[in-house]
């Protein structure tokens, strides 16, 4: 599901024990934003079970990694907006807003 979302060049992998990371270069903020709740959305909308009764819901944080940004800032921002939408209630996108949303991932 989540993988048939992604370009060839996007990289995912596992962040921590329930946590996620997809980097996808070239990209701008608000593509990164829209793919998460595309994500999100698509997430949302699977069941566990045939009865729809238990619910899955994933929370995004998306964060800029402009020229000279180490992978290590990159991260932390990123994990910063993530905690942020788990904080405001969950099955949410937030975007880390240090940078120019123009800039590319």
């Amino acid at each position: 599901m989540v993988a048939a979302n992604l370009r060839a060049r996007d990289v995912i992998g596992r962040w921590g024990g329930e946590e996620f990371l997809i980097a996808c270069q070239g990209q701008h903020v608000e593509d990164a934003a829209h793919l998460a709740e595309k994500l999100r959305e698509s997430i949302e909308s699977s069941c566990i079970d045939a009865k729809g009764r238990f619910g899955i819901t994933a929370s995004f944080g998306v964060a800029l990694a402009p020229p000279g940004t180490s992978a290590q800032r990159a991260f932390k921002r990123a994990d910063a907006a993530l905690y942020r939408a788990k904080s405001a209630g969950r099955n949410r996108v937030e975007v880390d807003t240090a940078h120019d949303a123009a800039t590319t991932l």
